[in-house]
């Protein structure tokens, strides 16, 4: 469900760049997006959370609406970005802590497992990226933008993890429909 907006907001991220414009508004709009999904894929493997899941969404919502009013527009918002890291890291490891405790299949066997591993190690990932890049930026910007460039590492690991749980649903219909 991510990839191809994924892939959008990198190409007009890209464009806007060589264009010298800024892009962070299109980021914005991105993160946003991505909120809502994983609160929905949470939702969808804890239908009980609704109530959790809409303070996590409205107190991340919040963290963007802070930061924009702190820094009087849209530059250098990282205050939201940490912010819904930390709160989806610790929400997709409550799911997956959830998943050990009560699954009776192997954890590797089932697809949310890699779904969820997937999201945990890229929100997680971005926890001390985010959280550093204001001090490395005032004092070293070329190691800042060379701090950046762990963020498409954590993606791949994440869509790779996303693509192997898809797998696994494939197979699994594939098996249910065609017995082998």
């Amino acid at each position: 469900m991510l990839t191809i907006p994924a892939m959008a907001t990198e190409v007009y991220g890209l464009l806007w760049t060589y264009l010298g414009e800024k892009n962070i508004s299109i980021y914005l709009a991105y993160t946003l997006l991505e909120l809502t999904i994983v609160l929905l894929l949470a939702r969808q493997q804890e239908p009980t959370w609704s109530r959790l899941l809409w303070i996590i969404g409205l107190f991340s919502l919040s963290g963007f609406i802070f930061n924009y009013e702190v820094n009087e527009g849209l530059e250098f918002m990282l205050t939201e970005g940490l912010l819904e890291a930390c709160m989806l890291s610790i929400l997709v490891l409550v799911i997956l802590w959830r998943m050990a405790a009560t699954s009776v299949v192997p954890l590797q066997l089932r697809p949310e497992f890699w779904l969820f591993m997937g999201l945990l190690i890229y929100f997680g990932g971005l926890i001390p990226v985010i959280g550093a890049a204001r001090i490395v930026y005032e004092r070293d910007q070329p190691l800042s933008q060379a701090l950046w460039s762990i963020l498409p590492v954590l993606c791949v690991i994440r869509y790779v993890l996303t693509a192997y749980g898809c797998t696994l649903v494939a197979r699994a219909h594939h098996k249910q429909f065609h017995g082998r």
